[in-house]
């Protein structure tokens, strides 16, 4: 933990859960960005960041929506590791498996497509491989999802294929899965309950859902108009703001806050290394 907390300030990433921010997380998380960055070293985004911000946005943005789990976590930092190093895409899965977990290593192969795949084959078969993955690996691609839409400097006609496919991935999640009414004494103060892991599980799912559904009307409303003038968001419109956690509760009045905390997770996390 201790290496963890000398490379990364990440008391300087958003305190996504409020006032306070958030405590050291444990050996497992620590463990997994510190892979992470080593995985995605010398990486960029299409938009220019450096790779390590997209996973550390989807980190938290799962961490905000009541996901307690260190190895979902942990599978959210290391969820793009196969794809965006394809050579090396079974030495990475042996590593995470020996220094996390092979529960973590099995999360994270079901999150990955192979990228030897045609674009439009490899989209059709996510729809069908993640509406049957078990609902750690969804929580974890609906948080991702949430960062990809939100992420600055991503072409209209980007961001409306991926409005397009996260709309098609949630239909097929909703016939796969549709949502069970909670069951009675399942509380978020009660820790003891035997339902109290179902009840978390299915909360941050309905955030996730929610939030993403939000987002998704929001891209088809604007999306003629900015496909028409060829409008993209750029660092400069990205409000120079303190980082805010996302208002589960007021999603229809506040849109998600991915951008902001991307670019301050650039401004104000990184530090350079060795």
């Amino acid at each position: 933990m201790d290496a963890c907390a000398r490379r990364f300030d990440l008391s300087a990433i958003a305190p996504l859960h409020g006032g306070d921010g958030l405590a050291l997380p444990p050996d497992t998380v620590c463990e997994a960005v510190l892979l992470t960055e080593h995985f995605h070293r010398g990486q960029f985004r299409k938009n220019g960041l450096p790779f390590l911000t997209h996973p550390l946005a989807v980190w938290r943005t799962l961490q905000s929506a009541g996901v307690p789990d260190p190895h979902m976590q942990a599978a959210a930092l290391l969820h793009d590791a196969l794809e965006e190093n394809p050579e090396h895409a079974s030495d990475m899965l042996n590593t995470i498996a020996v220094k996390i977990s092979p529960n973590v290593a099995q999360m994270v192969l079901q999150l990955s497509d192979d990228p030897a795949v045609p674009r439009e084959a490899r989209k059709a078969a996510q729809l069908t491989k993640i509406a049957n993955a078990p609902r750690q690996v969804q929580l974890v691609k609906l948080a991702d999802r949430l960062v990809n839409l939100a992420e600055p400097g991503l072409s209209p006609q980007r961001v409306q294929s991926y409005g397009l496919h996260t709309a098609q991935l949630l239909d097929c999640m909703a016939q796969m899965q549709p949502p069970r009414p909670m069951a009675r004494g399942e509380t978020r103060n009660n820790p003891s309950d035997s339902h109290n892991t179902c009840y978390w599980m299915q909360l941050a799912q309905q955030r996730l859902t929610h939030a993403l559904r939000v987002q998704i009307k929001r891209i088809a409303a604007i999306g003629v108009v900015c496909v028409l003038s060829g409008c993209a968001v750029s660092p400069a419109s990205v409000p120079d703001t303190p980082l805010r956690p996302i208002d589960w509760e007021n999603l229809d009045k506040n849109a998600p806050h991915a951008p902001s905390y991307m670019w301050d997770a650039l401004r104000n996390s990184q530090r350079t290394t060795a």
